[in-house]
């Protein structure tokens, strides 16, 4: 093997060492395919129910992000179908989930009488 063809071996080894990311897997040279025959469960991802707001005919439920949502808006590709004191409903095709508050902090507006 010549010189220059040791050299230009060498530039190819350095280069495709210096294109390798170290967070990606090593698909070409690992023979350790375990990871790839793993199944995989797909866990759906519903919006977290942070409050609920009913006045009167309004009923409205607000998720992460302060997204306010009313009965028959979509959110998450779901479409709210249901809003209680305590809980909502979220509906996509035949499948209904009802998400409920982790705490029920009634809280009640009194007017103030003037003296």
């Amino acid at each position: 093997m010549s010189k220059v063809q040791l050299m230009s071996a060498l530039v190819l080894l350095v280069a495709g060492t210096a294109l390798a990311n170290p967070l990606k897997p090593d698909l070409m040279g690992s023979n350790n395919s375990s990871h790839t025959n793993t199944p995989r469960v797909v866990v759906p991802r519903y919006p977290m129910l942070q409050a609920v707001v009913i006045i009167g005919d309004l009923k409205k439920a607000i998720f992460d992000g302060a997204r306010e949502v009313q009965e028959g808006d979509r959110i998450s590709g779901y479409t709210l179908t249901k809003v209680t004191a305590n809980s909502v409903t979220l509906s996509r095709g035949n499948t209904n989930k009802i998400l409920y508050l982790e705490s029920t902090g009634d809280f009640h507006l009194t007017p103030v009488e003037e003296e």
